[in-house]
C-alpha cells in the first residue's frame, strides 16, 4: 500500500490537490479517475475535513487562479480547459463561491471571437451546472444580480442570430441553458420555503434575506430576452424553436406569480406561437399549445374581450381548425 505522513501531507495539500485534480481532469481512463478520487479522499482525511466538498471549497480557488490568465487562447483540447470543465462538473458549491473568477473565464471563452467548439462546450457545462446545483442561491452573493449578469453577458450574445451551423448549435445550446437557469431555484419562486432550513444549516455564516426575485429584477431579465425568444420561434433549428417555446413558458410562469406581465405581452407573443401549431415537428406543435395556455393565463382579470375581440377571434378561429387535425393526439391536446 501507500505510506504517507499526515503532517507532511497537510503541509503540501494545495500542491497535492492541484496534481491529483489535474490528473483526474486530464484522464480518460476510469481506473485512473477512481484512483485520483481515492487520493482526494485521503486529503480529506489527513486535513480532518468533513467531506470532499470541503476540500474543494478550501483548495479549488488557487487552481482556478493558476489557469485563469490564458483562457482567451483555450481550445477544447487545452489542459487548462479540461481542468476548468472538471471543476464545473465536480465542485458545485466551491465554484459558486468563486464566481468572481469563473464568470470572467466564461465571458472570455464565450465571446464573439472565441473558439466555437469551446463556446458550445461551455454552454452545455453551464446548463448542467444550473440543473445539478439547485441550492446556488445559498452561496452566491446577490443571486438575482448574478443571474442578470449571466443572461446579459453570456446568454443574450449566444442567442443572437448568425449564419452557419456552428452558430446554430450555439443558439440552441444558449436557449437550452436559459431554460436551465429559469428552472433553477436561484430564480424560480417555487419550493423556496421548503429548503430554507437546508440553506441556513448549510450556510449559517452567509445567510441571505433576499431569496426571491423581485418584480423589477424579473422585468429587467424579461425585457432583455423576451423579444429574442419570440424571434427564435421561427429559427431553422427544431431544438431552438422548441426550447424557445419552453423558455417563454418558464418566463410567463414566473411573471404570472409576480403579477407583472400585462395584456400587451399576450398580444405581442401569441401570433408567433400560433404559427408553430403548423410546425413540421410534433413536439413543437404540442409545446405551442402549452405555451398558448401559459401566455393567455396571464390575461388580467379586467381583460376587455370587446376591445380585444380581434385577438380572441384570431385565437379561436385558428385553434378550431386544428380540431380536424390528422393527428388524433394533437386533437386531444387542442381540446
Amino acid at each position: 500500500g501507500y505510506v504517507y505522513n499526515m503532517q507532511d501531507c497537510t503541509a503540501v495539500t494545495q500542491a497535492l490537490f492541484t496534481v491529483i485534480f489535474t490528473v483526474y481532469a486530464m484522464s480518460a481512463d476510469p481506473s485512473i479517475c477512481e484512483e485520483a478520487d481515492r487520493f482526494l479522499e485521503v486529503l480529506v482525511n489527513v486535513n480532518s475535513l468533513e467531506d470532499i466538498e470541503d476540500l474543494f471549497c478550501d483548495y479549488v480557488r488557487p487552481l482556478i487562479m493558476s489557469i485563469h490568465d490564458n483562457c482567451v487562447s483555450w481550445t477544447v483540447y487545452s489542459a487548462e480547459s479540461q481542468i476548468f470543465c472538471a471543476c464545473l462538473k465536480r465542485t458545485g458549491v466551491a465554484i459558486s463561491r468563486n464566481m468572481d473568477l469563473v464568470l470572467p473565464i466564461f465571458k472570455k471563452t464565450m465571446s464573439k471571437g472565441a473558439d466555437p467548439e469551446l463556446k458550445l462546450r461551455h454552454f452545455i457545462l453551464l446548463t448542467e451546472y444550473f440543473l445539478n446545483n439547485q441550492n446556488l442561491y445559498c452561496y452566491i452573493e446577490e443571486p438575482c444580480k448574478f443571474v442578470n449578469k449571466i443572461i446579459e453577458k453570456l446568454i443574450v450574445p449566444g442567442l443572437i442570430w448568425m449564419a452557419g451551423r456552428a452558430a446554430e448549435a450555439i443558439r440552441t445550446a444558449a436557449v437550452c441553458c436559459l431554460c436551465a437557469i429559469l428552472q433553477n431555484k436561484i430564480i424560480n419562486i417555487d419550493e423556496r420555503d421548503e429548503i430554507n432550513e437546508a440553506k441556513s444549516s448549510a450556510n449559517e455564516g452567509n445567510k441571505k434575506s433576499e431569496i426571491s426575485i423581485t418584480e423589477e429584477q424579473f422585468l429587467s431579465i424579461f425585457d432583455k430576452i423576451a423579444p429574442i425568444l419570440i424571434s427564435l420561434m421561427d429559427d431553422k433549428a427544431k431544438k431552438t424553436r422548441l426550447y424557445s417555446m419552453r423558455a417563454v413558458c418558464l418566463l410567463v410562469t414566473i411573471g404570472q406569480k409576480l403579477f407583472c406581465l400585462n395584456d400587451e405581452y399576450i398580444h405581442r407573443t401569441y401570433p408567433v406561437i400560433l404559427k408553430r401549431l403548423d410546425d413540421g415537428c410534433d413536439d413543437i406543435r404540442y409545446a405551442a399549445v402549452e405555451a398558448l395556455v401559459d401566455v393567455w393565463n396571464v390575461a388580467s382579470k379586467g381583460y376587455d374581450i370587446v376591445v380585444s375581440r380581434s385577438h380572441i377571434d384570431a385565437l379561436y378561429t385558428t385553434m378550431i381548425i386544428y380540431l380536424d387535425d390528422s393527428d388524433s393526439h394533437f386533437q386531444q391536446i387542442i381540446l
